[in-house]
């Protein structure tokens, strides 16, 4: 019996594909038997596919605005500049980064919003899914489990069990990303380190002496 899992990460597979790559662009729907394609609008009718859609389109999106917010604040606290400044400087530093993280969040989500239909967009590659890896009598027990108490049920929780599923992932990965964070700008602190010090040897070396004059020599009279 397939899960309604599967119609959740394939919207979120979508999601990050989308976003990715193809914004501006909508797939073709391939040709699809009559009686397939009945099954499959009824199965997305029941699973409230759109719904669906929606909810985890906006569960990911406000997770990555956690996590990047996460991330600005602790990229900041490990920055030796930032840890010198003075607790109002601090706060100013950070409110501004946090504001001009969200400007361009929101800037992009708005381009996004205008460029694609999201469930739309779901909706055509949903029909090419299920027709490439369900027979039509599949299809038809899928219906039947939707239709049935337990179908009905996990067409409710499935979505909060997707977006409670996705903070725990952040949770777990949020110190393992604090970790790499912090590697890369020690490896980028040592580098400009060492560079700054070729630089100055560079150029406050020794200056070559200047040319010696030659005497000048007088004629006797």
């Amino acid at each position: 019996m397939v899960k309604r899992q599967f119609q959740v990460l394939l919207i979120a597979c979508v999601l990050f594909a989308t976003i990715g790559s193809v914004l501006a662009q909508e797939p073709s729907k391939p040709p699809i038997a009559p009686a397939k394609s009945v099954l499959i609008a009824e199965l997305l009718q029941l699973t409230e596919m759109k719904k669906t859609a929606t909810q985890v389109y906006e569960g990911l999106v406000e997770q990555q605005r956690k996590l990047s917010t996460d991330l600005i604040t602790q990229t900041l606290e490990t920055h030796s500049e930032f840890k010198q400044l003075s607790d109002e400087n601090k706060e100013r530093v950070r409110k501004d980064a946090l504001e001009e993280s969200t400007r361009t969040e929101r800037r992009i989500q708005e381009l996004i919003d205008e460029r694609m239909d999201f469930t739309r967009l779901i909706e055509d590659i949903s029909y090419e899914l299920y027709d490439k890896y369900f027979t039509e009598e599949e299809l038809k027990d899928l219906v039947e489990f939707y239709k049935s108490p337990t179908g009905k049920k996990s067409i409710a929780v499935v979505p909060k069990l997707f977006a409670e599923s996705m903070e725990l992932a952040g949770r777990a990965l949020q110190p393992k990303l604090q970790e790499v964070i912090t590697v890369f700008m020690k490896e980028e602190s040592e580098r400009l380190d060492r560079e700054l010090k070729a630089l100055i040897k560079e150029t406050s070396g020794p200056k070559p002496a200047p040319p010696k004059r030659r005497a000048s020599r007088r004629r006797r009279p």
